[in-house]
């Protein structure tokens, strides 16, 4: 989606940069949180 409205070319530095910033703050940013009812996966022994 942020492709398309942005209208990006990936083919440059400047966008691939772009999009990263965008997934690094809309999965690791502020106000991100794991689903509700989440548990890590156990360990494997």
């Amino acid at each position: 989606m942020i492709m398309n409205e942005y209208r990006l070319n990936l083919g440059t530095t400047e966008a691939q940069e772009f999009v990263l910033k965008q997934m690094e703050d809309y999965f690791w940013g502020e106000g991100a949180a794991f689903p509700p009812g989440y548990q890590p996966p156990q360990a494997k022994n």
